[in-house]
């Protein structure tokens, strides 16, 4: 079967997935001609298009560089590539099933691929499009009694504060029309003369429905497996959307997690590895690693609350992620050391960088997926 025939059937597939009717572009067109149909403003690339530009590359010394040096180049990556406000892509769903041959074949990349550039050639199955912040993890002290995580969570003391530089983007799982609104949030700590150390959260694969408040619900790297709270026969197209995402699971991700030992988690992306290296590069001894189970990013009352108010509502939600202060603080982040452990705070993101939407934040930096089976590497 060619190429253009199994994007084809992609798009068939995804739309009837999620009971959505659309007409199919004629076979003979090619990417950039089908895609025009979906973005017809002459004076806007469409996502197709810019993925397949040709973005500057992390220089060669980037992995050895400090982590204070890696944030600056990221940086200057995705502040010098913003789109023009009304060129930026929304639908997802469109990239998604237009490249999902090729991506599918990539898949592993994106649990054992230790980079901060995305695979060339590959363009991003889910949360396509989204916003970049730098941060800091500042950390708290930690309780007397409550667990010292080790590595890049190893807590503050009292005569030294600790922090972690970082990079964070704030995306959505797909097209909102289609999927509804379904935020994610993935943390980049940057480490010097090592690779990062990454970790991707979501409060739901399911999304939010119509709610577009970005913060209402707080994001972990566990997420409800799709069908929890659905009632059989009443609940009708919920049960059919999680249908289609188990599908997508097993489909896309799962043959990729399944290459270890371990049962895959699709749904639990594992947090083991912030345990084996602090910021500065110094390996953990593996007896000394200790790394909770859960993180759990919970953004300020008052920042959710500010999201609600009349004036506004309607706004795209990467416009109101810019408009945070810098210095402001994104997110508390908790820790739970055992599934059914209580939350522990234990330090905050704070902004030390406005939100971009950026070319190069959409289509070059990658955020790695860790899976308990594939984190050995991060001792290398």
């Amino acid at each position: 079967m060619s190429l253009s025939k199994l994007n084809l059937l992609s798009v068939s597939v995804s739309l009837v997935l999620f009971g959505c009717v659309a007409e199919a572009p004629p076979e003979e067109l090619s990417e950039e001609e089908a895609e025009l149909q979906a973005f017809p403003d002459p004076s806007c690339q469409g996502p197709i298009a810019m993925s397949k530009l040709k973005y500057a590359a992390l220089p060669a010394s980037y992995e050895a560089s400090s982590a204070a040096a890696k944030q600056k180049e990221l940086w200057k990556q995705i502040s010098e590539t913003p789109y023009k406000n009304s060129c930026r892509p929304n639908s997802g769903l469109f990239l998604t099933a237009m490249t999902a041959p090729s991506s599918l074949a990539t898949m592993p990349s994106t649990l054992n691929r230790s980079s901060d550039e995305l695979l060339a050639g590959r363009r991003k199955m889910a949360h396509p499009f989204g916003t970049v912040a730098t941060v800091e993890f500042v950390k708290d002290v930690a309780a007397p009694g409550s667990a010292a995580y080790s590595g890049i969570l190893k807590p503050s003391t009292a005569d030294k504060q600790e922090t972690v530089l970082g990079v964070v983007r704030l995306s959505l799982a797909g097209d909102p029309k289609v999927l509804g609104f379904t935020p994610g949030l993935a943390v980049k700590f940057l480490v010097d003369g090592k690779p990062s150390l990454n970790v991707v959260t979501m409060p739901s694969v399911m999304g939010q429905k119509s709610d577009t408040n970005f913060f209402r619900h707080a994001a972990s790297n566990e997420v409800p497996e799709p069908h929890t709270g659905l009632r059989p026969g009443i609940d009708f197209q919920d049960w059919i959307k999680a249908d289609a995402l188990t599908l997508g699971q097993h489909l896309a991700f799962m043959p990729a997690m399944k290459q270890g030992p371990l049962e895959p988690t699709p749904n639990f992306l594992h947090v083991d590895h912030l345990a084996v290296r602090t910021a500065d590069g110094t390996l953990v001894p593996e007896g000394a690693r200790k790394s909770p189970s859960h993180l759990v990013f919970r953004a300020p009352k008052a920042t959710v609350e500010w999201w609600d108010l009349p004036q506004n509502r309607g706004f795209d939600y990467r416009d109101m992620l810019a408009a945070l202060n810098v210095g402001s603080v994104l997110c508390d982040v908790y820790a739970r050391q055992t599934p059914s452990a209580p939350e522990v705070h234990i330090g905050v993101l704070r902004l030390t960088s406005s939100f971009v939407a950026s070319k190069w934040g959409d289509f070059r930096l990658f955020f790695r997926h860790n899976d308990f089976q594939n984190n050995a590497d991060v001792a290398r």
